[in-house]
């Protein structure tokens, strides 16, 4: 729930707010490591694979609009509020 306005102050919240976030980052800075390598690989079967998942993504929506609120921190497994 909420967060008495006293606690806003509280180190631990804070700590733990940051440990959440930092795990969440580091997927995301992973994800995008691995979208860039995918570019830059010259095997045109990895190019292929590569081009039919993107196509799928921008295909789905739902899927890519559920990606980018990862990315935003504001997806199904942001941490709690």
């Amino acid at each position: 729930g909420r967060v008495a306005p006293a606690a806003f102050g509280d180190a631990e919240l804070w700590q733990g707010f940051a440990r959440r976030r930092r795990l969440r980052a580091e997927v995301m800075v992973r994800a995008m490591d691995a979208f860039a390598f995918a570019y830059k690989l010259a095997d045109p079967t990895v190019n292929w694979l590569r081009n039919v998942a993107v196509d799928l993504l921008n295909n789905a929506p739902p899927l890519k609009r559920q990606l980018l609120r990862e990315a935003l921190g504001f997806g199904i497994f942001a941490p709690p509020r």
